[in-house]
């Protein structure tokens, strides 16, 4: 009796395990990269949370370009497209790089 039932927990936790194992998620990648149906999934919409201030009197005027802890990324920004990482510039993450033909985004 005590035989039956560890086979039939094993076959329990075999056939549970085998049932989740039966569809891996992004089992084919580039079906779910090229869905644009699938832009923003597991994702919250852009916001600022938080904007640290050095003070209660400047946290009370709002204004987040007096906050040290605030970086505006308007502005202009080199863009050069690259087939695969493969083919993407040698250290174009140094300062030393030189960028200067590349686009203006």
């Amino acid at each position: 009796m005590k035989n039956k039932l560890i086979i039939c927990i094993f076959c329990c936790i075999f056939s549970v395990h085998a049932y989740t194992q039966q569809q891996g998620f992004l089992e084919n990648v580039y079906k779910f990269i090229e869905d644009p149906g699938k832009f923003a999934l597991n994702q919250e919409t852009g916001h600022i949370p938080l904007v640290p201030f050095t003070s209660v009197q400047k946290a009370l005027e709002n204004d987040w370009n007096k906050s040290g802890g605030f970086l505006s990324l308007n502005g202009l920004w080199k863009f050069k497209f690259s087939e695969s990482p493969d083919v993407s510039p040698k250290d174009f993450f140094t300062e030393k790089f030189n960028d200067s033909n590349w686009d203006n985004l």
